[in-house]
């Protein structure tokens, strides 16, 4: 049928499927000269997370139709296969920034060391702040340590706020020493409450004692109720010998 909407709900049901029947149908769609029908195809692929089914979803990253890559290397990403990875390394470059996202979302599921230059880069430099964002999800996936650093910088100067609150979880997530002064600074100061209050959490999750002065300041003085109860939590979970 030529509506998306139900060829989007068709492939969802598809997908609750899986059989081999339905891979092969999907599969030939994919090589379909209609763009919706590729595009829908590879999700359809994707919900399946067949690995036989990566060969084909490799070759629509390359898709002339910007929903036929994008999709592909969601797929991909969920099916966590390491034969996705030079193509979503390839992919986190496209000139479109919903296949950066995919790509950057791909990345961080597939499990290699050989991404994290890739994604530091799109953290720092990328014009699209939720490609930025999925980067630092993607890093904190992947246990990169040496982000430490591109993470900080994202915290402290990123114009976007919610890369900088995923920033922050990230840098929690990761338990880097070199992020504390970021995480330091924005629960006090940040401007967006968000951001203060994943900061906090970062630094309860992080378990350093000697931050308790921080997240007392933030108690005494935050406006916000939620960043509050945040603080007051995190103290109990840092456990000071003197509570602030």
């Amino acid at each position: 049928l030529p509506d998306n909407c139900t060829r989007e709900i068709a492939v969802r049901l598809l997908g609750r499927d899986g059989s081999d029947a339905t891979v092969a149908g999907l599969t030939q769609h994919a090589a379909s000269r209609d763009t919706s029908l590729r595009s829908v195809a590879a999700y359809g692929l994707g919900l399946i997370e067949r690995a036989t089914s990566v060969p084909t979803l490799i070759t629509l990253t390359n898709d002339a139709a910007v929903g036929a890559r994008a999709n592909a290397l969601w797929a991909l990403g969920r099916i966590g296969d390491g034969r996705a990875l030079p193509a979503a390394l390839r992919a986190i470059d496209d000139r479109e920034a919903i296949v950066r996202e995919a790509a950057a979302t791909a990345l961080g599921q597939l499990d290699s060391s050989a991404a994290i230059t890739a994604l530091i880069r799109h953290l720092r430099q990328d014009p699209a702040a939720n490609v930025r964002r999925i980067s630092a999800w993607a890093l904190a996936q992947l246990e990169a340590k040496t982000a430490d650093g591109a993470l900080g910088e994202a915290l402290a100067n990123d114009k976007d706020a919610d890369v900088r609150e995923m920033s922050a979880w990230a840098i929690g997530n990761l338990s880097i020493r070199q992020g504390n002064a970021a995480l330091l600074a924005a629960a006090k100061s940040d401007a967006d409450e968000r951001v203060r209050e994943t900061a906090v959490w970062a630094i309860a999750e992080r378990g350093d004692a000697s931050a308790a002065g921080t997240v007392g300041d933030v108690l005494a003085n935050e406006k916000n109720a939620a960043v509050r109860a945040t603080a007051a939590w995190a103290l109990g979970d840092l456990e000071p010998k003197t509570a602030p």
